[in-house]
Formats: structure tokens, C-alpha cells, sequence
């Protein structure tokens, strides 16, 4: 007999699998990211259909069959509706989907990610301010790369390890660091100091990041920064 397993989870991603099955990709609470095949769920009797879906957080049950994970029971807990209602709130959330889909490793138990991504969702859940959600989004990011080996000094000149001062410092994307304006050469993004300042609140206090005062001209260039680092550690 089949050994039962059960946690919580966020559905990253599903895949249609064979003429009516769907693949499911899981950032699970107590498994890290799992992959689990859901049998029939594409068919319209099926009654775990209206229960697990992209960009929900559930309950699941699975066995471990011959060459998958086997869905065999799932409950919703939170479908997210108020993300999904919003255009805004919806595209961030997949962003994080996204990051998550693409850099956690099969299998590993990640649950200091899984507590700073469901915190996150829950945030976006709420009726914050639209600039609020380039916060949470800007906090969550540096803190999953930092918590994924790729964390980026806010504090300190990566290269003469000296206090950043107040002023222009500097973002190199191929040293993946910060540059005091003596040691930068050229390439790097400017960063003012209202950046640094938004980098450290929203990464130190992520439980406030959706109360963060931010000028709207600064987070937008902090979401353009993140984009960029995102694809320079893509190329790694």
C-alpha cells in the first residue's frame, strides 16, 4: 500500500500531461519544490479541479507512484482572489511564480523562502497602495537571492569595503555588487541615495514593506534594476 503524504503548498505552474491529466509544479512547506501529477483533473467530473490552479495555495495529499508524484486529494486554502481581480497585483505575483519556478532546486526543503513567499502573497492579497506592490515585490526579490546565495551588500563598497557614503554609488551587474564612486568603473547603474535606502528598508523589514513611503520614479528604477540582475544570473 501507497504511503499517503501530505502538506501545504503554492502552485507554481501546471502543465497539461496525456488527453486529460495536468502536471503540477508545487513550492511545498515541507518538501521545497515538488512536481505532481494529477490524474483526470482535466476532465469536467474530476472534483479536485476547482481545488488547485496556478497561483493558490492549498493542502495536498500524493503518493508516490512509478515515475511521479501522484495527486490524490487537495483542499484550497487561499485562491488569491483580490491578486487575480487586479491586473497590477497579478503580473508582480507571476513574477514571483516565475522566480520561484525557475531558481528552486526539486526537492529541497527551502522554508525560510517558503515563509518570505507566502508573506508576500498574502501582502498583495491586501488592499495596499499600487506603489506598495513595487515594494513588496523589491523586497521579496534581494531577499530570495540572498537566501539563495546571490545576496548583494547594501551597506559596503564591494571592492575597498568601506561604508557607502551618502551621494551616487554604483551597481555593477557583471561583479553582481555595489561600488562606492572611487572604485566604479564604467558600466555601472547609478544609485542614488533614496535607492540604497529602499533596498535596505524593504529587505530588513519586509514585514513593512507594504507600508514603505517611496517615490515612484526610485522604485520604478529599482524594478528595472532587478530585471537586469535577474537576466545577468540567468547567463551564469
Amino acid at each position: 500500500m501507497y504511503k499517503k503524504i501530505r502538506t501545504e503548498g503554492l502552485v507554481l505552474k501546471k502543465i497539461p500531461s496525456g488527453e486529460a491529466d495536468y502536471l503540477f509544479s508545487i513550492f511545498s512547506k515541507d518538501l521545497g519544490k515538488i512536481q505532481v501529477l494529477a490524474k483526470a483533473i482535466r476532465k469536467i467530473s474530476s472534483k479536485l479541479k476547482n481545488q488547485i490552479d496556478v497561483l493558490n495555495l492549498v493542502k495536498i495529499e500524493f503518493v508516490q507512484g512509478k515515475g511521479n508524484l501522484i495527486l490524490t486529494d487537495a483542499i484550497l486554502v487561499s485562491p488569491f482572489f483580490s491578486i487575480k481581480k487586479d491586473l497590477m497585483r497579478l503580473k508582480i505575483s507571476f513574477k514571483i511564480l516565475e522566480i520561484l519556478q525557475n531558481f528552486l532546486p526539486l526537492e529541497t526543503k527551502e522554508e525560510r523562502i517558503y515563509k518570505i513567499s507566502l508573506l508576500a502573497f498574502k501582502k498583495l492579497e491586501k488592499n495596499i497602495k499600487p506603489l506598495n506592490v513595487f515594494s513588496v515585490y523589491l523586497g521579496f526579490f534581494w531577499i530570495f537571492f540572498a537566501l539563495s546565495g546571490y545576496g548583494v551588500d547594501f551597506y559596503r563598497c564591494f571592492r575597498c569595503q568601506k561604508k557607502l557614503k551618502k551621494g551616487i554609488n554604483y551597481f555593477s551587474l557583471k561583479e553582481k555588487a555595489i561600488f562606492c564612486k572611487i572604485c566604479y568603473s564604467q558600466g555601472g547603474i547609478p544609485l542614488s541615495e533614496n535607492h540604497i535606502k529602499i533596498l535596505r528598508f524593504v529587505t530588513e523589514n519586509f514585514n513593512l514593506a507594504d507600508k514603505l513611503r517611496a517615490k515612484k520614479d526610485d522604485l520604478l528604477d529599482l524594478i528595472k534594476l532587478s530585471e537586469s540582475y535577474l537576466k545577468s544570473i540567468e547567463e551564469i
